[in-house]
């Protein structure tokens, strides 16, 4: 099992640190399921409180740059929310802040940490590929995510808002993440819509 890592100073390469999503793979399990959801279709209050607050911030810009965004007003969400900045060269983003929710979930803090720390491949590929499209798309996405992992199960909703400090390049993204139900997620996948992709 994985011991959480709280609070600690990026340093570069730390190799004796375990990897976020690390776990003994005895039952080879490491599915990860990713689909689709239309912004407009959340209805869970943090995602609303995050929507509203990203489009106050942009005002008549495309994106809000992060110098827009005082955190004391996201206080009710912020244990659910991460700060990835984006990097113009491999590992391509970076955990700056994670919510204490987050890492708790996680079993590891992984605030400093870059995508490349993340051990588990299917996993890494899904954050990998979802942050490149909001970075490409300049506009929020939103997806419901199931995980199965030897450390548990995880069935949740995620929202993804860029930043850019030029209102035009993307150079850092707000994730705010609501754990769902697990009968609910259970029924969803069961029969899930379309556009659903594995890693």
């Amino acid at each position: 099992m994985v011991t959480p890592v709280i609070n600690t100073e990026y340093g570069g390469d730390i190799p004796s640190m375990p990897r976020f999503g690390e776990a003994e793979r005895a039952d080879g399990i490491d599915s990860v399921l990713i689909a689709p959801i239309g912004v407009t279709d959340l209805r869970e209050p943090e995602f609303l409180q995050a929507q509203i607050y990203w489009h106050e911030c942009r005002q008549e810009k495309p994106m809000p740059a992060r110098a827009d965004i005082d955190p004391m007003r996201m206080y009710r969400i912020l244990s659910k929310v991460l700060l990835i900045d984006v990097l113009n060269a491999a590992p391509f983003f970076r955990f700056r802040v994670v919510g204490t929710q987050i890492a708790d979930w996680a079993r590891f803090d992984a605030s400093g940490r870059s995508l490349d720390q993340v051990e588990a491949a299917g996993y890494r590929q899904m954050l990998m590929s979802t942050y490149s499209e909001v970075r490409g798309a300049r506009r929020p996405i939103a997806h419901r995510i199931k995980w199965d992992e030897p450390n548990g199960a995880h069935r949740y909703k995620r929202l993804l808002l860029p930043l850019a400090d030029d209102g035009d390049n993307v150079n850092m993204i707000l994730s705010c993440s609501v754990i769902e139900r697990f009968e609910e997620a259970e029924a969803y996948w069961a029969h899930p819509g379309p556009g659903v992709v594995r890693y």
